[in-house]
């Protein structure tokens, strides 16, 4: 790979780069990825986390109006 899979900044004279073993099951064929230094440090700490959405709420909302929808009209048309 030219580019660090972290930053997607080039790799050629860049600075310095680790090696980074993977599953083989994930990329099968490839042994490593080759990563910045400085991404790999910051990666660790957990910077490039991306916190999930809170999704369970407006599902439960939407059911639970769903649910109103459906007993109102049950109401009316019987």
């Amino acid at each position: 790979m030219n580019v660090c899979p972290l930053c997607h900044r080039g790799l050629p004279g860049a600075g310095t780069t680790a090696f980074v073993p993977v599953s083989p099951v994930i990329y099968p064929g490839v042994a490593g990825l080759e990563v910045h230094d400085a991404c790999l440090a910051a990666a660790r700490r957990g910077e490039f986390d991306v916190p999930r959405p809170r999704s369970s709420l407006p599902a439960i909302a939407g059911l639970a109006l769903l649910a109103l929808v459906t007993a109102t009209l049950l109401i009316f048309v019987t």
